[in-house]
């Protein structure tokens, strides 16, 4: 998988991601927030490419001076399980570690997916439950960066 910079001609692609994990990883709520995420980039956003399809997209984005968030990390249904997930969070924890005086990598997400986070060593800080909606409790993780 090739991974470079988001540009605004990869939305509708990144949508169908998107859409692809629906209604399992994201609810169909999520869509118009994500919308509007790609519409006004609060950090580095990347996709990941195979032949001209694309089939990743995350980024990440400064919550603190020392907090880095990452930002809407999605791999197409299709292509779970090929290693991209994982592709993917090498490259924006890299990324992340490049910046100066980071020191963390903090990221919210579901209760079936912390799993996929763990083996990156992130540990569960927080639990809000409901956080996303009825039924979507909200996990924050996070771990240093370096």
């Amino acid at each position: 998988m090739k991974i470079r910079p988001y540009t605004p001609e990869d939305r509708d692609s990144c949508l169908v991601l998107l859409t692809s994990n629906t209604p399992e990883f994201f609810s169909v709520a999520d869509r118009s927030e994500f919308e509007q995420f790609l519409d006004e980039l609060p950090g580095v956003y990347f996709v990941g490419e195979q032949g001209d399809a694309v089939v990743a997209c995350g980024g990440w984005a400064k919550d603190s001076s020392e907090i880095a968030a990452l930002t809407w990390g999605i791999v197409h249904r299709d292509h779970h399980g090929q290693g991209l997930g994982k592709a993917l969070m090498t490259y924006r924890l890299k990324d992340m570690s490049g910046a100066e005086g980071l020191q963390y990598a903090r990221l919210r997400t579901i209760p079936s997916v912390m799993g996929f986070f763990e083996q990156f060593g992130f540990q569960t800080v927080a639990v809000n439950k409901d956080g996303y909606g009825p039924g979507w409790d909200m996990v924050t993780m996070q771990r240093p960066l370096g």
